[in-house]
């Protein structure tokens, strides 16, 4: 076997042994860097999440807001569609009843037109039958060949009922018969 130099041993244990001293504190000095920075990108990350949390939260604000100005007006147009309908319902009851009306008295206008053109004809048919009586009951006109006298005629009046009176005298003067009985 070969000898072996002890301090030699030694010292390269001791050399060694300062050398991975050394590394272990490089990679001690590394690990913590890395540490360091990793806690300030968690710092960085938590505050960023912080950031986009209340960014978050004032546009849920915002949104919510903007919801509640939609529900308002929401409510009014549906409100105003709610008017509307009823206004359309009450024009379109009042247009169907004037359009009844007219109906009825379109129908009515007939049935009395229908009357009138039969009350025309019932006066068409009054006139010529009264026409027809008229000349039935003409009688033919007398043949007169000799001369009538008036006293000879018939009469046809009332006035032969009424004896004949002289005229009343002005107050003052006797009348023609008391002038003759004197």
């Amino acid at each position: 076997m070969p000898e072996v130099d002890v301090p030699n041993v030694a010292t390269r244990s001791q050399d060694h042994l300062g050398l991975m001293a050394m590394r272990l504190q490089q990679v001690i000095s590394d690990l913590r860097h890395e540490l360091r920075e990793s806690v300030q990108l968690q710092a960085a990350a938590e505050e960023a999440t912080v950031a986009q949390s209340l960014a978050t939260a004032a546009r849920n604000d915002e949104l919510t807001q903007l919801l509640a100005t939609a529900h308002a007006n929401n409510t009014v147009l549906m409100e105003q569609v709610r008017a509307q309908r009823e206004s359309l319902e009450d024009m379109r009851t009042r247009l169907q009843d004037e359009a009844d009306a007219r109906r009825r008295q379109a129908s009515e206008l007939a049935a009395t037109r229908e009357e009138l053109a039969h009350e025309v004809r019932a006066k068409e048919d009054m006139k010529a039958l009264l026409r027809t009586m008229v000349e039935a009951a003409k009688a033919p006109p007398p043949v007169c060949t000799e001369f009538r006298d008036v006293l000879d005629a018939p009469r046809r009046s009332l006035f032969h009922l009424k004896k004949p009176s002289a005229p009343k005298p002005a107050p003052g003067r006797l009348s023609s018969a008391e002038l003759t009985w004197k």
